[in-house]
């Protein structure tokens, strides 16, 4: 934000690039976590390179945010060129511009009616994430091992991953005052700025110790409270990816993305029998729908092996 920005009436002058700065203002003002308010400005700015910076609000349609839409599934997945971009990535930005004319609506009254009121959300195909397999899970471990700053660093991220089940960016945020040992567990802030501790066991205790020790020692740790620290300050989203990529090429299995963690540990606890409300309060959801989103491997191994167990079709 400008340091010398003057709010202003909006009028019908007004662009939605004009109006960026005063929506931007306004998630800040309302409690929005950074990352949504990233995830809902960023979503903003690509509709107004779509439509064109000259754009007014009054002027925007269901027909416009329609042909958005459109243009988002045809473009290239920078991940995979010959795919276009995820269903649920799709949905996201729906979400997030819905938000937006909202606020033109609801807030500032800007404009009469949302044209989202004759767009609907884009289905989210039914998808199985496949959980990681313990084999893997345990090559990644292997291939952490060491003692110089970078391994004892990468194993803290593989365990805490694997224990916790925390969205990357809740690791990647944390701080030396988030963490707590004896009990052991870490502050974390999720979605919606809704705060939780998770709790971690043994083994990421002692690879947490280990690392804090490395860290004392190394040359920008005065320089920022952040626990993980990558090579020219605090570790960004990014690099925690990038880690993951190295080290699933070191073990010699396939690169796996860390929102696999939190799927391998939903499916575990529910198919060991533990409950969903301790689940729920764990991962930081206030929706049962993400249950069954996050349980739908778990149950479907519980079927296959119901089925086997019956051997139905081994009655003739």
């Amino acid at each position: 934000m400008n340091s010398d920005y003057r709010y202003r009436r909006l009028s019908d002058a007004d662009t939605l690039a004009d109006l960026l700065p005063d929506y931007d203002l306004y998630l800040r003002a309302s409690g929005k976590s950074p990352n949504t308010v990233a995830v809902y400005t960023r979503a903003a700015r690509e509709l107004v390179a779509f439509l064109g910076d000259g754009v007014i609000p009054r002027k925007v349609t269901h027909r416009h945010i329609q042909r958005y839409l459109a243009h988002l599934a045809e473009r290239p997945n920078r991940f995979d060129p010959s795919k276009g971009l995820s269903p649920g990535y799709i949905n996201q930005q729906y979400r997030s511009l819905l938000a937006l004319f909202k606020w033109l609506t609801e807030i500032e009254e800007e404009i009469p009616v949302s044209p989202f009121l004759k767009v609907k959300a884009p289905k989210i195909p039914d998808k199985l994430v496949p959980v990681i397999p313990d084999q893997e899970m345990r090559a990644l471990i292997r291939a952490c091992e060491g003692t110089n700053f970078t391994a004892r660093r990468d194993m803290l991220i593989v365990r805490l991953l694997i224990d916790t089940g925390a969205r990357r960016a809740e690791i990647v945020n944390l701080r030396l005052s988030d963490i707590e040992l004896n009990p052991n567990g870490m502050h974390v802030v999720g979605k919606g700025n809704r705060p939780r501790i998770i709790p971690f066991g043994t083994k990421t205790a002692q690879a947490l110790r280990r690392y804090l020790r490395s860290r004392a020692r190394h040359r920008l740790a005065e320089t920022t409270d952040r626990l993980l620290l990558g090579t020219k300050g605090p570790m960004a989203i990014t690099g925690l990816r990038s880690i993951l990529n190295k080290r699933a090429e070191q073990a010699g299995i396939p690169h796996v993305h860390p929102h696999r963690f939190r799927h391998t540990l939903a499916s575990a606890w529910i198919a060991s029998g533990g409950s969903e409300t301790d689940l729920m309060h764990l991962a930081g959801w206030k929706s049962r729908e993400m249950l069954s989103r996050y349980g739908a491997s778990a149950a479907a191994d519980r079927a296959r092996e119901a089925h086997r167990r019956k051997a139905l079709g081994d009655r003739f």
